[in-house]
């Protein structure tokens, strides 16, 4: 898979598109070292992870999903952001429930809802080299997302005002 990628990213590259995978609960490579060890296989400088803030939850700290003996980091989502140092390409921003949405990927909680603590999370993946002026809201699957999405954009731009 990751020759794939690495394929994938050279050829994306010679198009102007930039390869970002999305690592998830709900897909196949789920486990933290799993994430961590492919984003390092493929190595190529046109992939990078979308680092999704429910996702990393779900993963480090919940476990959801994963086959076999769960994997939890001790850290949750900062050491997470950390492992991933240098390849975060594109984040989303989005709380956690600690659920899953169908029982397939991570319920996106409206930001502040939940349990991350986007004071620690945020610092951590600016550490980890994320310098894209893009920090999007992710609402997949929120029944009212429109009602809530003023509310995670004030939210937002408060993170940006303090840390961006």
């Amino acid at each position: 898979m990751a020759d794939l990628w690495n394929a994938s990213a050279e050829a994306c590259a010679k198009r102007g598109v930039k390869l970002v995978w999305e690592f998830e609960p709900g897909f196949y490579l789920n486990k933290p070292s799993e994430v961590v060890d492919m984003a390092y296989r493929v190595d190529h400088k046109n992939f990078s992870i979308m680092f999704d803030a429910c996702h990393a939850y779900m993963g480090a700290v919940v476990g959801a999903r994963q086959l076999g003996t769960k994997e939890l980091l001790p850290g949750g989502v900062v050491q997470y952001a950390h492992l991933l140092t240098g390849k975060i390409g594109a984040i989303h921003l989005i709380d956690s429930d600690g659920s899953l949405h169908d029982n397939d990927t991570s319920t996106h909680n409206p930001l502040g809802t939940g349990k991350i603590d986007f004071d620690k999370v945020v610092p951590a993946i600016l550490e980890a080299g994320y310098d894209d002026e893009w920090w999007p809201i992710d609402l997949c699957f929120w029944a009212k997302a429109l009602d809530v999405a003023g509310q995670c954009k004030t939210y937002v731009d408060g993170l940006i005002k303090k840390f961006g």
